[in-house]
């Protein structure tokens, strides 16, 4: 419940949030002092946490995010200075910067003091498959014949038609169908790259809507290379303090995933170790169970 209620104050605040955010980052926001390139550094910045693009998600739905922009990752430890070069669709602008101003990282080093760097970035994000616009127009207000549900193992078939609004026997509507579409994302058990929802002409003169899912394998196995039981229970517990959901029983989500391997390394090395490097990997066990093991490499001081 709470997970549903955040995601509606996103759809609800978040255009607001991002064109506030957006306008002080652009126009206010400076870095102080001299910027470097990363050459001309000893260390680079380091990212810990890439922009978050799912509030766009819940916003616009199932859309590619194409984004190239230039900026300072600052040694005061904000995004500052976003110049926006190139972002498609043209309407998520302000929600991008938004997103981008909120990066989380570790400022760039040189003579053993951190210092401000520039960087530039670019993202492409797939995102789930959207309906063909066309496809949509031509049925708008013909009735919705049948609505089949393929590639379900764990689900059934009711549990993922209880999360829509489109009915058999009523007119079919490209808003209602699109936000079906959110609200099987929404509940975090789909792989939003690999479903889509797709329309066909019914006999009758109706229209059948395909929804096609692909649902995220469960986790049935997690290991740790290199940790012993102790550090292993907090690093466990590190991952849910910080939203990064990998634990027994959960779906695997690729994002979190590689929001694990920071999680765990800003761990370890609060813990002393240095040089820390972590590979994720996962093993396919089933069709609907996964192991996922983090290897770690790096050294600890006595």
């Amino acid at each position: 419940m709470r997970r549903i209620i955040i995601i509606l104050l996103a759809i609800i605040l978040f255009p607001v949030f991002a064109q506030a955010i957006a306008a002080q980052v652009t126009i206010n926001d400076k870095c102080r002092g001299p910027i470097y390139t990363a050459q001309q550094v000893r260390r680079p910045a380091r990212i810990k946490e890439p922009p978050d693009f799912q509030p766009i998600y819940a916003a616009f739905g199932a859309i590619h995010i194409h984004a190239i922009l230039d900026a300072v990752l600052c040694r005061s430890g904000k995004v500052t200075d976003i110049k926006v070069v190139e972002v498609s669709p043209p309407e998520i602008k302000d929600f991008v910067v938004a997103a981008v101003s909120l990066i989380s990282f570790t400022p760039a080093e040189s003579n053993w003091h951190t210092v401000s760097e520039r960087q530039g970035f670019e993202f492409e994000q797939g995102g789930p498959r959207g309906i063909d616009a066309n496809a949509s127009k031509k049925a708008q207000g013909r009735l919705i014949e049948a609505i089949d549900v393929m590639g379900y193992r764990k689900l059934t078939r009711e549990q993922i038609l209880s999360l829509i609004h489109s009915r058999v026997g009523e007119p079919y509507d490209g808003e209602t169908i699109n936000e079906d579409l959110r609200a099987i994302l929404r509940s975090g058990l789909i792989d939003a790259e690999q479903s889509r929802v797709t329309l066909e002409d019914g006999l009758r003169g109706g229209v059948i809507i395909h929804i096609e899912v692909t649902e995220l394998p469960t986790i049935v196995a997690i290991k740790f290379s290199e940790l012993k039981e102790a550090e292993l229970i907090t690093a466990l517990n590190s991952l849910v303090d910080r939203q990064a959901d990998i634990r027994l029983g959960a779906p695997l989500d690729s994002a979190k995933l590689q929001k694990a391997v920071r999680v765990i390394t800003d761990f370890l090395e609060s813990k002393g170790w240095r040089e820390v490097k972590v590979n994720v990997q996962s093993e396919n066990l089933s069709a609907t169970e996964v192991s996922v093991t983090f290897a770690i490499a790096g050294y600890k001081f006595q």
